[in-house]
């Protein structure tokens, strides 16, 4: 390990401490305002516990930045073993690094912004939950997405290719009937992958308590897949409902200067596959509960395009779900969609 500064309680004197991650090694910085230290360890199991092990009472926050899964690793650690571990976008340490006069890009420096900004910053997110179950979901989720989108893309692909065969008298080749037969196993491989995130889903739920997802399940299209996910993935103790739509990519970009108003859009910064279920079953809601159905088409008379009203109904039951949850009830259709 290196080391720039030392006291004999060095690692106690800080008031935060942030962690700038790479693959390979962890640039620490302790801060407070007296000044600080710093220290860079190897980004494997052996030395962080041992790092750790000298953190001993400390208290104030930990930051460090999502990077790919490279902070995984130490964040688990720390939640392991008790710390306030905080994991923050990068947009918002940037917005703090984009603000200093001299623009030092290092890591040593990046590690320092973080741990100032465990100090300054009044829009922290809230300690993570970094249990094995979440992270192996979260990950998990993650591939099943970008397997599903495949298997899409290739579906259309071998559709478009069968249709032109069958028009132009051409049999499929032996390497096109492999194609196919090999875009059926990972329809398989799909339905296998889902069966272990509803397995993680029941885990991570009894880590934390079934009320709510009970909560969630009474919510009108959100099936158990669906609410164990909501569960396990939002921070019941978010500051508001916005940060659910947020989380998930439901939140609106809007561009405006002077009389100019740009088109507004969907961020999609979030999770895309809960945003898909998500909308899936926002639209499930609306063929069902006559209800919910009159809600959707009173948007679509007002102008709303299919896609825009169902993206509405999402938020709104998202809304719900985080208003349920914060008060442990059970969803009330009259309440929820008066009409």
């Amino acid at each position: 390990m290196k080391s720039r500064r030392t006291t004999p309680n060095f690692l106690f004197t800080a008031c935060s401490i942030g962690v700038d991650v790479c693959k390979s090694s962890l640039d620490l910085t302790g801060f407070n305002k007296d000044g600080g230290w710093y220290r860079q360890i190897p980004n494997r199991r052996e030395p962080i516990l041992a790092f750790l092990m000298q953190l001993d009472s400390f208290s104030g926050p930990i930051i460090c930045e999502s990077t790919r899964w490279y902070h995984l690793l130490f964040a688990h650690l720390c939640y392991e073993r008790g710390f306030d571990i905080r994991v923050i976008n990068p947009l918002l340490s940037s917005k703090h690094s984009k603000s200093a006069i001299r623009k030092v890009k290092t890591d040593p420096a990046d590690s320092r912004t973080l741990a100032i900004m465990g100090i300054t910053e009044p829009d922290l997110p809230s300690r993570a939950d970094l249990s094995m179950a979440r992270i192996r979901l979260k990950k998990k989720l993650g591939l099943l997405h970008s397997l599903e989108k495949w298997i899409q893309s290739q579906r259309r692909s071998l559709r478009d290719y069968q249709a032109f065969a069958e028009t132009m008298g051409i049999p499929l080749s032996a390497g096109e009937e492999m194609l196919k037969q090999s875009v059926e196993q990972l329809e398989q491989t799909r339905k296998s992958l889902e069966k272990e995130i509803t397995a993680l889903i029941d885990q991570a739920s009894t880590e934390t308590g079934q009320s709510n997802q009970a909560v969630l399940n009474s919510i009108p299209g959100f099936s158990t897949p669906v609410s164990g996910q909501v569960a396990t993935l939002l921070d019941p103790q978010a500051p508001s409902a916005k940060s659910w739509i947020g989380f998930v990519g439901l939140d609106i970009s809007v561009r405006m200067s002077g009389h100019w108003k740009g088109k507004c859009r969907l961020t999609k910064r979030g999770n895309p596959y809960l945003r898909k279920r998500l909308y899936q079953a926002a639209w499930g809601a609306c063929i069902n509960y006559p209800e919910i159905r009159q809600y959707y088409d009173k948007l679509k008379q007002g102008g709303r395009k299919h896609r825009e009203a169902v993206i509405i109904v999402a938020r709104r039951l998202l809304r719900i779900g985080y208003t349920l949850i914060q008060k442990q009830q059970m969803f009330d259709m009259e309440k929820a969609f008066a009409a």
